[in-house]
């Protein structure tokens, strides 16, 4: 299932935003869901829609493991992270250019994180990425 995951965008501007992207990504069949701040100590995976990339991947195992590590240790109650962070879901490499446009007219800038779904970051939490996307984002640019 193609589908956006976003986090970061907690405050009142970056709901505009989430709601923007939204509504756009519903006319290319992508679902959105925002992830709250609460949940940023969860894997990625387990904010997936549907379980094909994790039962495909072979990754079922350790997503519940690491899910219920999660739940044990409660809600995250640190700080928001510093960047907004979109994680592209089963998008094609022939439309993750017409999507990242799409993303700008809605308010996503080149300083937001962004990043393709694998199997290695599908384990990663939320904080785990987004210090991940932010190293890679700085020895960028």
């Amino acid at each position: 299932m193609k589908e956006l995951l976003l986090a970061g965008f907690n405050d009142f501007a970056g709901a505009g935003i989430a709601a923007n992207i939204s509504n756009s990504m519903q006319a290319h069949g992508i679902t959105v869901k925002n992830i709250d701040k609460q949940s940023y100590n969860m894997p990625i995976g387990a904010f997936l829609s549907d379980d094909a990339f994790i039962t495909k991947n072979g990754i079922a195992g350790k997503i519940s493991e690491l899910t219920e590590t999660a739940k044990k240790s409660g809600p995250y109650t640190g700080p928001e992270i510093s960047r907004k962070i979109i994680i592209m879901c089963d998008i094609d490499r022939n439309s993750i250019d017409e999507l990242l446009h799409t993303l700008t007219s809605c308010g996503v800038t080149k300083d937001d994180l962004k990043a393709v779904l694998t199997p290695i970051n599908s384990c990663f939490t939320i904080l785990h990425i987004a210090d991940e996307l932010l190293r890679e984002h700085e020895a960028l640019n």
